[in-house]
């Protein structure tokens, strides 16, 4: 995988003046600092994927833990380029003529409306494209505001693979890397987190906006790496419905730990395809379905 990243990472907060409220009729004026949005447009082989709505960090991260959670590639073999715009708005993707060919397989029959694909006007020399009018499919939303996905996705999950046992205290190991970090968390109270734990060791963690966001960083962190799924972890502060299980599935991780709850469906979905399920992780306990 070639990567060219020409973005540098923003200042992600801005200050602003509110005024405080108080229930005894007080009131006054402070300065907050407040997240900024950052808009996201992945092109895969020319035609406009995937619009996010994100923190303006470890972009490259974000794209690849995106096109693997959400099957548009089986994994980061299948990827070849990554051009990262100045700006991190535009992220051009290249993917094998394998790759491609299956995307397309599963999108026949789909090409309900048309799209135009963005032109960067500080391109390289060496990231030459053609843009025209193309064809995507149906817009599928998220339960994250403007994520959209414009091209379908119907790869089946597998089964994770065997993997060892999981301790106690890699689990706790996470929640206390939790405590200490989430600078932008502390300093908004906007942010969600991912952390990724490798072989016992937690190393590497995340903020952004969404909580599908956040674990993708994670899921990408993990496979530019090149770190073997069944040895990961990944700690996310958000709660775990289908999609973010199913992320996990997809990942091949060995677990997905939650500061929050999971859905019914999403237990079952992790339990059907052995994906371990850790929630209301905490540093003093947390829950999981043991294994009979």
């Amino acid at each position: 995988m070639k990567i060219k990243d020409r973005f540098r990472e923003p200042d992600n907060t801005e200050t602003v003046r509110m005024c405080i409220m108080k229930r005894n009729g007080e009131s006054f004026t402070e300065e907050h600092r407040v997240l900024r949005e950052h808009e996201l447009t992945i092109i895969i082989n020319e035609r406009e994927a995937i619009r996010l709505v994100c923190t303006a960090s470890d972009i490259v991260n974000l794209v690849v833990g995106r096109l693997l959670s959400e099957g548009f590639v089986d994994s980061a073999e299948d990827i070849e380029n990554i051009y990262i715009c100045e700006t991190g708005q535009r992220a051009r993707v290249f993917i094998t003529e394998e790759a491609a060919e299956r995307l397309d397989t599963e999108n026949k029959g789909t090409e309900d409306r048309n799209r135009y694909a963005y032109k960067d006007d500080n391109n390289d020399n060496d990231a030459s494209f053609e843009y025209g009018r193309i064809t995507v499919s149906q817009e599928i939303q998220t339960c994250c505001t403007d994520n959209i996905n414009y091209i379908k996705t119907s790869r089946p999950l597998k089964k994770i693979a065997p993997h060892r046992e999981i301790r106690p205290e890699e689990i706790f190991e996470l929640t206390d890397r939790f405590k200490k970090d989430g600078e932008l968390h502390r300093e908004t109270g906007g942010t969600q987190s991912a952390y990724l734990m490798y072989k016992g060791r937690t190393v590497y963690g995340c903020e952004d906006i969404g909580r599908h966001n956040a674990l993708d960083k994670a899921i990408g962190e993990m496979a530019v790496k090149g770190y073997d799924p069944s040895e990961c972890l990944i700690f996310t502060t958000g709660r775990t419905p289908v999609d973010m299980v199913r992320k996990g599935i997809r990942a091949g991780v060995a677990g997905l730990v939650s500061k929050s709850v999971p859905t019914e469906q999403a237990a079952e979905l992790a339990r059907e395809y052995g994906l371990n399920l850790y929630f209301r992780a905490w540093p003093d306990s947390y829950v999981y379905e043991k294994k009979i």
